[in-house]
């Protein structure tokens, strides 16, 4: 893979020499002026310009291509060894990703070793307490049903009797407030009677501005009193009737809640009716899962 890159590279090298040659092939007062900055010892001013020409002309430009050649053979060969430790990295990466994916295909070989070992011996012991687990099956089921069918009674019974006793309440409040309806009637009218026997009263002492007056202050008193009387009768019909409606609300909650007691008592018969059926049909053996009190009694019946 390095040859044909090395060798598709030389005119591109050369390309890149060719600027350097240039470079060195300044002019006697750039390379004077260079050597001077890169020299300290150097003095411009001490070199004539027969000097500086003897100078130049010791230089060989053989020397200068030389150099610049094997300086370009020493960059080239620190690259290519660059790239060939990346390719050794990479090697030696890929090595170690191969090495870690037959150590996982180990490890998945043995965990399913290790699966299947566990799920036979998992149906060695489902079979084992096969029985004990259908025999507790069947109890916690009759359990169940049992239970909520006493808890749709108790749940029954117990609606019937509040509304019973909301019924009950309803019945003596609405004759408690007939009785004071009546009461406040008979006071009212007694004292109307009352005034009307003042008035008769004062009609026969006074004369008949006075027998006017009198008959005017008691109509006043009687009608503000039956106006009061009967604003007091409209706030109670008004009370009554909430009450009836929220008594008549609460009875149709625990109306509901009977007859989903009873729906469910219902619903309750009938799976049980649907798993006797199912119980007679033949069908394929699932995984039990064991609870703790059945782990136990399993232990135990092994131990026995």
């Amino acid at each position: 893979m390095t040859e044909p890159e090395t060798q598709t590279k030389p005119a591109e090298e050369d390309e890149e020499i060719m600027p350097q040659e240039v470079e060195a092939k300044d002019t006697p007062e750039e390379t004077h002026d260079n050597e001077s900055e890169t020299n300290p010892d150097v003095k411009v001013s001490e070199q004539t310009p027969e000097e500086i020409e003897i100078v130049e002309s010791t230089e060989a430009p053989d020397e200068k291509k030389t150099e610049t050649a094997e300086e370009e053979a020493v960059a080239k060969e620190e690259a290519e060894s660059l790239k060939e430790e990346d390719e050794d990295k990479a090697a030696e990466a890929e090595a170690e990703a191969e090495a870690e994916r037959l150590k996982k295909e180990e490890e998945e070989k043995v965990k399913a070793e290790a699966e299947a070992e566990a799920e036979a011996q998992a149906k060695a012991e489902e079979e084992a307490a096969l029985a004990e687990t259908e025999r507790l099956k069947k109890e916690e089921e009759e359990k169940a049903i049992a239970e909520a069918e006493a808890k749709a009674k108790a749940e029954a019974e117990a609606a019937l009797a509040e509304a019973e006793r909301l019924k009950k309440e309803a019945e003596e409040k609405a004759k408690a407030e007939a009785k004071a309806k009546e009461e406040a009637e008979a006071t009212a009218k007694a004292e109307e009677e009352a005034a009307l026997a003042e008035a008769e009263r004062l009609k026969k002492e006074e004369d008949e501005k006075a027998k006017a007056e009198a008959e005017a202050k008691a109509k006043e008193e009687a009608e503000a009193k039956a106006l009061a009387l009967a604003d007091q009768l409209k706030k109670e019909e008004a009370e009554k009737a909430k009450e009836e409606a929220e008594a008549k609300a609460k009875e149709e909650a625990e109306a509901k809640a009977e007859a989903e007691a009873l729906a469910l008592a219902e619903q309750l018969k009938k799976e049980e009716e649907e798993r006797q059926k199912q119980k007679q049909r033949p069908k394929p053996r699932k995984r039990q899962t064991l609870r703790p009190r059945q782990k136990q009694r399993r232990l135990l019946w092994r131990s026995n």
